[in-house]
């Protein structure tokens, strides 16, 4: 039957170009998956390799040591790998002749520190990125770790001299993302099939119904007719269509009949061989039967013309062209696929587009993030090594000398060289909280005027060396007692001072206002402004004032010192504490810094002392940390109590004896945590307080402090026992605390705050 012939064409049409836009479906979305997961993977290695300190990766290595920032960079790589789904991440040195010494790696479970992989695992890539200097990417293969499908990235790691010192590798596997491009493939497969069995199967039907029916009557009739059977019924049909004018004009169609069935034997043979362009010949055939055939000739027109054009257009979208639309207007299911073709080629010019936009803005981001950490490491260089080379030349002049005045100048000059030093590190350590999410406040009730005390006697020598005049304006109507953290809040204005002194010529003024702008039932909002008559600054010093690792001018820390980190912190200090901070400033007029906070305010409150009380008052003294002070007072008296000192470095054993030399203490010690249990379970009613270090051989303080709370004895729960250490970050603090120990006590040693704290837990 002619009618099911043309079904089984148009079938057999339909699956074809399903199949076709499957297996285009799969190819553009397989290369899109292959495409992204290499750039994702080249921007991590890259991103990794910049990140590697050459004196870091070398130290490490050397020394077999995993320090502070190879747990760092440890840590921060097995969170990538997580979060990015990496089969396996890793760096260290290499050498196309042996291979790869592990200097730190993501995964964990096959290499460690110093750990040798073969060359064998290394693909051609890995080899080049060395040879060239580039990050290379493979082509998709099976990788040795378990062998699935996947690619992977290399990028080197280049010494200070920019030379390849070592490869940073990043494998990701494939075969879930291929999967996934076989479902979309086949997801595709079948969503098209639907639309179009949906665009050709109406036209089917009708076809059938209303030409394929009444033509196989006529058939029937024919072959009677045909056979001499001249007495036939023709079925008539009430229409003046074709068919009807055919089962009028029988006699007609009998002449006529011959080449009708033979230009349609030749349209479905044509068809059936998959052209469906061949149309039917029309100009021997007269009045409906010619319409008839043109009206057929019209239909696979309109069918063809929509695919015709869909096809070409995804040609050339293929062929890369994602400019190219289909432009012609279609009506129905003709028009939703010139909007899936079109909505296609728009998707993938707009994501070209935007990954490339997104390449050019993160290069930037590199250049000018790269620029401001090589001028913040020369400035840290310059910072620091100025302060050393002052204490190493003044510690060598004092060896020289046996002249009394000539070695206290040498040792006044390591001491104010030292606090300079360990005010940098402070620095760097806030920073590396900040940036690490670990930058917490401790609030505790404090009073304002006494926190201006100890600012003013902070910054008042640095004042008078310079001949300033510094004026302290106090509102009458300000609240004094909150809980805050005013060793912070204390940073943050001293740190603002001593800008304003250090960029204010010698004989200018400097004034510090402080008044209560906002309040209510529980808080009130304090300002905190700082007027100078230094320098000044423009518009775009200011912008880049707050930012990381930079500073208004890049000639300002050559000729006015500073690392940059002050005013990023106190930023960070004065947010935490719900405010804000900005600048006033105009370039050879002066600067004026306003500071917001918002404090919850004690019920007790003080009275505003008179205006003058700050320059009557004695001078308070900086303690060797430099942003925290206390007020100059005659140290508490330790005769008979009896310490005893866990520390295994000879120097602060021998530093702390001497500190409190004159305080009538008496101090036993242990050279590590467990000869420090076994002094006190021998005489446990012997010692007042415990003071204890972290890190020491044997058992460390932590572990020292838990085996004594644990022990049998009274005093064992009992006995006051405070942490004096270098780890000072707040989970270290909050760790001696779990351990069971009263209180922290922070490395250099600061002799008033040691004093206090023994004599506060010895009552």
């Amino acid at each position: 039957m002619v009618s099911t012939k043309v079904t089984i064409i148009v079938l057999i049409i339909i699956l074809v170009n399903t199949i076709a836009i499957g297996l285009f479906s799969y190819m553009i979305h397989r290369n899109d998956t292959i495409t992204s997961n290499s750039d994702r993977i080249m921007a991590i290695a890259k991103t990794t390799a910049m990140s590697i300190l050459p004196d870091e990766f070398r130290g490490a290595l050397a020394t077999n040591e995993k320090n502070e920032f190879y747990l760092h960079l440890q840590r921060h790589m097995e969170r990538v790998r997580a979060d990015e789904n990496l089969l396996y991440y890793y760096g260290g040195t290499f050498d196309p002749e042996t291979g790869l010494v592990v200097y730190i790696e993501g995964h964990g479970e096959d290499f460690g520190l110093n750990g040798e992989v073969p060359l064998s695992i290394f693909p051609e890539a890995a080899f080049e990125a060395f040879a060239t200097g580039e990050t290379r990417v493979t082509e998709v293969y099976r990788l040795n770790i378990d062998g699935s499908w996947g690619i992977s990235a290399y990028s080197p790691i280049f010494d200070e001299n920019m030379q390849p010192i070592g490869l940073v590798g990043v494998l990701i596997s494939l075969s879930e993302a291929i999967a996934k491009s076989n479902s979309f493939a086949l997801t595709m497969f079948l969503v098209s099939l639907m639309i179009f069995a949906a665009i050709v199967w109406i036209p089917i039907l009708y076809i059938r119904r209303s030409v394929a029916k009444p033509l196989l009557s006529l058939q029937a009739a024919s072959n009677q007719l045909a056979q001499g059977d001249m007495d036939i019924h023709i079925p008539m049909r009430e229409t003046n269509d074709e068919v009807g004018m055919l089962s009028q004009n029988f006699s007609t169609m009998q002449k006529i009949v011959t080449g009708m069935h033979q230009e349609i034997k030749d349209l479905v043979e044509n068809a059936t061989n998959g052209n469906l362009s061949y149309r039917a010949y029309t100009e021997k055939y007269s009045g409906e039967w010619r319409e008839v055939i043109s009206k057929f000739n019209d239909l696979m027109d309109t069918i063809m013309l929509p695919i015709d054009e869909a096809t070409d257009t995804l040609h050339k979208i293929a062929g890369g062209d994602f400019r190219a639309r289909i432009l012609s207007e279609y009506k129905g299911d003709f028009d939703r696929i010139k909007m899936a073709v079109n909505t296609t080629a728009i998707d993938l010019d707009r994501y070209l587009t935007e990954k490339e936009k997104a390449e050019n803005d993160l290069f930037r981001a590199e250049q000018k993030a790269n620029r401001a950490k090589s001028e913040f490491l020369s400035r840290m260089s310059h910072e620091m090594r100025t302060p050393m080379n002052a204490i190493i030349g003044m510690t060598k002049i004092a060896d020289m000398t046996d002249d009394v005045p000539r070695l206290k100048y040498c040792l006044e000059r390591i001491s104010t060289s030292s606090a300079h030093l360990l005010a940098i590190i402070n620095d760097v350590l806030d920073m590396s909280k900040i940036e690490a999410g670990k930058f917490d406040l401790d609030n505790v009730p404090m009073n304002i005027e006494t926190m201006i005390k100890k600012v003013f006697g902070i910054v008042i020598n640095s004042i008078l060396k310079k001949n300033q005049e510094l004026n302290i304006n106090l509102s009458r109507d300000l609240h004094l007692n909150y809980i805050a953290d005013d060793q912070r809040l204390s940073q943050v204005v001293i740190n603002v001072l001593s800008n304003a002194i250090k960029f204010t010529p010698e004989d200018g003024v400097i004034t510090l206002n402080v008044e209560e702008v906002c309040r209510n039932e529980q808080t009130s909002t304090l300002r905190f402004s700082v007027a100078d008559t230094g320098i000044g600054m423009t518009e775009e010093q200011i912008s880049r004032l707050f930012n990381a690792f930079e500073q208004a001018d890049g000639s300002i820390s050559r000729k006015y010192g500073g690392t940059g980190l002050g005013l990023v912190i106190s930023k960070t200090i004065v947010e935490k504490m719900d405010g804000s901070i900005r600048v006033e400033s105009e370039p050879g007029v002066g600067s004026t810094f306003i500071l917001e906070v918002i404090l919850e305010r004690l019920a007790h409150q003080d009275p505003v002392v008179p205006d003058d009380v700050l320059t009557e008052d004695a001078e308070p003294e900086p303690d060797n940390r430099g942003r925290q002070t206390v007020i100059q007072e005659e140290p508490p008296v330790l005769s008979g109590i009896r310490i005893l000192l866990a520390e295994d470095v000879d120097i602060n054993r021998e530093i702390f004896i001497a500190l409190l030399e004159e305080t009538g203490a008496s101090i036993d010690v242990a050279e590590n945590g467990l000869v420090a249990v076994t002094m006190f379970l021998e005489n446990p009613d012997k010692y007042d307080v415990i003071v204890m270090d972290i890190q020491m051989p044997e058992m460390d303080g932590l572990q020292a402090t838990m085996a004594i709370r644990e022990l049998d004895l009274p005093k064992a729960k009992t006995i006051p026992i405070i942490a004096m250490t270098a780890n000072a970050f707040n989970e270290d603090i909050e760790r001696c605390l779990e351990s069971g120990m009263n209180d922290h006590l922070a490395k250099p040693i600061n002799e008033k705050a040691v004093i206090e704290k023994i004599a506060y837990y010895s009552k």
